[in-house]
C-alpha cells in the first residue's frame, strides 16, 4: 500500500488503536531517512508515547507528513534543477550538488533530526563507545552539529581508521565486524550533521 493509504488508517478510529500504531510504523517504513529505528524514537521524542497515547499518534502523523511533504517539495525543486542544467549540456550533478534521492535527513527540522540520529546511533552501540568517539559525539551535540576545522580532521581521520581495522581478520570476528560498523554509523550521522549549513542569525533577512 502507498505511504497516503497507511497514513489515512493510522487516522482511522474505527479501527482498533493497535492497528493505527502499525499502520503508523509503515509510514515509518516508507520514509525513515534516520533509519526506521532511529526515525520512530525520534517522533516519540517530538509527539510523545504515540503506542498508547491517540493524541501523541495523531501528532506524530502530522510530524512525519510534514516532514515527508518537505522532502516532496525538495525533490520537485531538484527535478526542476536537473532538468534546467540538462538543457545546458550538464549531464550528470555535479559532485557537491546533493540529491534529495539520498533521503538522509529529517526534512522539516533537519538539524534536530541530525542531532537526535547522532545520540540514537551513539546509545545503540553494542557496548562501551572507544574514548575518541565519545568525545566527537560530545564535540558535535555541543556545537548543535556544526565542527571546526579541527573536528573534521579528527572525524576523518577515526572513520578512516576504522575503515582501515575491517581487514579480513576481523571480518572473521563477527562481533568485532558489528562493533566497526556501528561506530561508522556514528561517524555518518556526526558527518551529515556537520554538513547541514549553519541557522541564520535572529532577525536575518
Amino acid at each position: 500500500m502507498s505511504y497516503g493509504t497507511f497514513a489515512r488508517l493510522a487516522r482511522d478510529p474505527s479501527l482498533p488503536f493497535g492497528k493505527r500504531v502499525s499502520n503508523l510504523r509503515s509510514c515509518v517504513q516508507l520514509y525513515r531517512p534516520l533509519g526506521f529505528h532511529a526515525t520512530l524514537d525520534f517522533l516519540e521524542s517530538r509527539a510523545g508515547h504515540f503506542q498508547r497515547d491517540e493524541g501523541a499518534l495523531l501528532r506524530a502523523l502530522a510530524e512525519i507528513d510534514a516532514s515527508r511533504a518537505a522532502w516532496q517539495r525538495e525533490l520537485a525543486s531538484y527535478a526542476l534543477v536537473r532538468r534546467a542544467a540538462k538543457r545546458a549540456g550538464q549531464r550528470s550533478p555535479r559532485r557537491d550538488e546533493r540529491n534529495p534521492h539520498l533521503c538522509d535527513r529529517w526534512h522539516a527540522a533537519p538539524r534536530e533530526g541530525a542531532l537526535h540520529a547522532v545520540r540514537f546511533a551513539h546509545r545503540r552501540l553494542p557496548g562501551p563507545a572507544a574514548p575518541g568517539l565519545d568525545h566527537l559525539v560530545a564535540v558535535c551535540l555541543a556545537a548543535g552539529g556544526r565542527l571546526d576545522a579541527e573536528g573534521l580532521a579528527a572525524l576523518a581521520a577515526y572513520r578512516s581508521a576504522l575503515l582501515e581495522s575491517r581487514t579480513v581478520a576481523l571480518y572473521e570476528d563477527a562481533s568485532a565486524w558489528r562493533r566497526a560498523d556501528a561506530e561508522l554509523a556514528v561517524c555518518h550521522r556526526i558527518a551529515l550533521a556537520a554538513e547541514l549549513p549553519a541557522p541564520a542569525a535572529p532577525g536575518a533577512g
